[in-house]
């Protein structure tokens, strides 16, 4: 089976957050996966599970040190490959890339994607949510360990990102280009539609812009549905227009790159439009206007 409403970041191009921590319970009864979610607040002397707004925890992520690594002995081993084992069997929609140890004793620390969860060394309850250290102030250790895994994805998505040809992106040149980013964008994505307004002023900063395709509804939903007609037009930039100012655009059909672009998605750690990718592989996860995208092409000397 697939799991469902686990993922708590980018919705709809915008950061939301719960005041709740989901507690899932997996059991395998006559072959079946049943999932079981309860809602819970936990919290101890030293650390909690919090939603705080996005603005304190991306202070509290950037401004502490990061922790340290918790250490792995044979014992912990052995459990989290059969946690690993027994999550993938039970849990077919939630792929596990890594599972170690957590800060917190009684729990392992997974990831999937770009997306942190926490999971009961039984392998029988699953945390979705933000594991907050406070014994020092407040640290957001779940973004510490997202901001991780998505650095090891940039050479990545880089090696991939730098073989998809000029014909297969939706192409924004800037006449004196300096630079170059990938955006990942859903035409009904109302954060993609403000940031193609951002296009002139990032052509004029020498930014030239490509667009890729993520109907984040799906592959037969109306969003795929216009995206390939917008690759298949004649010209194929001025249908896009057309369809982030919601007018309409004739359905057309052709051999086009938008099922393959979609497919990147999970690998590349992405959960929510717009998404930018810059030159190096590295990921920003979220809308950005022209003057802070440049801010950060400059940040990473690009």
């Amino acid at each position: 089976m697939k799991v469902s409403g686990l993922n708590l970041g980018l919705i709809n191009g915008e950061k939301k957050y719960s005041s709740e921590v989901k507690l899932v319970t997996v059991k395998n009864i006559g072959g079946f996966s049943m999932v079981k979610i309860a809602f819970v607040t936990l919290v101890t002397t030293a650390l909690a599970f919090s939603f705080l707004p996005t603005t304190d925890l991306q202070a509290a992520a950037s401004e502490k040190p990061l922790a340290s690594k918790p250490k792995v002995d044979a014992f912990d081993q052995a459990a989290m490959d059969a946690v690993k084992a027994k999550l993938e069997s039970n849990l077919t929609g939630l792929p596990v890339d890594e599972i170690k140890p957590s800060p917190v004793p009684s729990l392992f620390e997974i990831t999937s994607g770009s997306d942190i969860y926490y999971v009961t060394k039984d392998g029988n309850h699953l945390i979705s949510g933000r594991l907050l250290s406070i014994k020092n102030g407040i640290v957001d250790l779940t973004q510490q360990s997202k901001q991780k895994a998505s650095a090891r994805l940039s050479p990545y998505r880089k090696s991939i990102v730098d073989k998809i040809k000029d014909e297969d992106t939706f192409i924004y040149r800037a006449l004196n280009e300096k630079h170059r980013i990938n955006v990942f964008v859903d035409v009904d994505c109302g954060y993609c539609r403000k940031l193609h307004k951002e296009i002139p002023e990032l052509n004029d900063m020498g930014v030239t812009v490509r667009y890729l395709a993520y109907p984040r509804a799906g592959l037969s939903s109306s969003s795929a549905a216009k995206l390939i007609s917008a690759f298949c037009a004649d010209d194929k930039n001025s249908v896009i227009n057309d369809a982030f100012a919601s007018r309409p655009i004739p359905p057309k059909s052709c051999k086009n790159p938008v099922a393959y672009q979609y497919s990147l998605v999970r690998k590349f750690g992405i959960n929510g439009t717009p998404n930018i990718i810059f030159a190096n592989g590295d990921l920003w996860p979220g809308y950005l206007d022209a003057k802070g995208t440049l801010k950060e092409i400059e940040k990473r000397g690009l």
